[in-house]
């Protein structure tokens, strides 16, 4: 099984470090350029369907590279970004964090307070999302399928998958997924 992640462009909020989670935050002009050079990049791949988070940010990132390819998007409720409730706005710098494991001390996080959505259910959907339409997906003969979401929707991803130790995505950044021979998972950027 093979398949693509690109995490939206830049938008302000990103610029000024703060959490954006279900605030809809459109790209700024830089991360505009980026979904075009993201684009540029992917276009060398066999990518035949998007499935984009419906926020703002990273549909137009979608809506971006899917021109390149003149293929149509699908939006999926199921990877828009982590709720980080109160702390929506914040910088996560000072923030009573919780490593999700205690052998990652530099995340992913769990929040003590704030009605942050788990990182449990985070994963659970967004992987459930991905498997979902990656069920009956060939890649071999249908093409890659690429994902457009958030950070968090990549830690999650990421953490799901058992992909290694724990980093933080860059925006507008493709990222392979391959599970290998030995069914276990590789990330790797494009």
């Amino acid at each position: 099984m093979r398949f693509l992640f690109i995490r939206h462009g830049e938008t302000d909020w990103n610029v000024r470090g703060v959490m954006q989670g279900s605030n809809d935050i459109p790209l700024n002009q830089n991360g505009i350029d980026q979904a075009f050079a993201a684009a540029a990049r992917l276009k060398i791949l066999p990518v035949t369907k998007i499935i984009t988070s419906p926020q703002i940010r990273a549909r137009r990132t979608a809506e971006i590279i899917s021109d390149a390819f003149a293929l149509a998007i699908h939006l999926e409720h199921d990877l828009r970004e982590r709720s980080f409730g109160a702390y929506e706005g914040s910088t996560p710098d000072n923030l009573p964090k919780i490593p999700v494991n205690s052998n990652s001390p530099h995340g992913p996080f769990d929040y003590a307070d704030g009605n942050v959505e788990p990182f449990a259910e985070v994963t659970q959907r967004s992987r459930g999302a991905i498997e979902r339409w990656l069920d009956g997906h060939d890649h071999t003969k249908d093409g890659l399928v690429l994902f457009v979401a958030h950070g968090g929707v990549f830690s999650a991803i990421h953490h799901a998958f058992d992909c290694g130790p724990h980093f933080r995505v860059q925006n507008a950044t493709p990222y392979e997924f391959l599970r290998q021979t030995d069914g276990k998972w590789l990330c790797t950027p494009v």
